[in-house]
């Protein structure tokens, strides 16, 4: 039992009956427990890209995953039209030249494009609050203004949970001495505002404005395919559940546009 108890994780399983899901928040308030389906979309509304994870995993490290099973059915990728999470140091770094990544910079975000955020910790978009490694979100946000001119966020964490945190001893927050858990993020430097200067650019607001068609397919996946529910326990089954409700999706929007190509 002890060597049990010891495994880290044995620590993260939420459910007796499904190991493999996790805790996810659609708001500051709001959770679900479960798992997240990631799709990439060409602008003819088809599903190119799946991927699957558990419920608590950050959205922005699987734009690279997205972009790849993308260009390996056959299409060529040359803008990602998404939300706020997608703007980090990795996905500007896979986008490069070659890849317009249309998605707006969150303050936090903008800290991680420099380097800024420790490991493990992530902007939770759906939510507007930083994520520790532990998958728990700041409470609050505090802006102060630094003696220098700088304007700094501080995301305050509840103290209650750190303590019993089993990662405490390896984290950022969870190792403060100080009475508050808090984790201070810097706003937008100068190595961000060329970023910055393009999102504010014509051509970004108008790409932005399809971005509401993923907004849509998953809705339709959802209400029209059952997919707000999982019909079967572990990642496994999300996977072929994911995958066959894709496919029909797409089978349906072929046939819609035979119909309106006949019209």
């Amino acid at each position: 039992m002890k060597k049990l108890l010891e495994d880290e994780h044995l620590k993260e399983i939420r459910s007796k009956d499904d190991k493999d899901a996790r805790f996810g928040h659609k708001t500051a308030t709001s959770t679900f427990y479960g798992y997240k389906n990631h799709l990439a979309m060409t602008e003819e509304r088809f599903i190119a890209g799946i991927s699957v994870t558990d419920g608590g995993a950050p959205d922005g490290q699987e734009l690279p995953k997205l972009i790849e099973k993308t260009k390996g059915n056959g299409i060529k990728v040359a803008e990602v039209i998404g939300d706020m999470a997608y703007v980090s140091d990795d996905n500007l770094k896979t986008c490069g030249q070659e890849i317009a990544l249309i998605a707006r910079t969150n303050t936090a975000v903008a800290a991680a494009v420099n380097g800024e955020l420790k490991e493990g910790f992530c902007f939770n978009k759906d939510a507007g609050m930083l994520q520790c490694p532990a998958g728990e979100l700041s409470t609050r946000i505090e802006k102060r203004s630094a003696s220098n001119g700088n304007t700094y966020l501080r995301y305050i964490f509840s103290k209650v949970k750190c303590r019993k945190c089993p990662q405490k001893e390896n984290c950022y927050v969870g190792k403060s001495k100080a009475k508050i858990r808090s984790y201070s993020i810097t706003q937008a430097s100068e190595k961000n505002l060329e970023r910055l200067k393009f999102e504010e650019s014509e051509y970004f607001k108008e790409r932005m404005k399809i971005r509401h068609r993923i907004e849509e397919k998953n809705g339709e996946l959802k209400e029209a395919h059952g997919l707000r529910r999982a019909d079967s326990r572990g990642l496994f089954a999300m996977h072929l559940q994911m995958y066959f409700t894709a496919f029909t999706a797409n089978i349906k929007r072929i046939v819609r546009l035979e119909e309106l190509a006949m019209e």
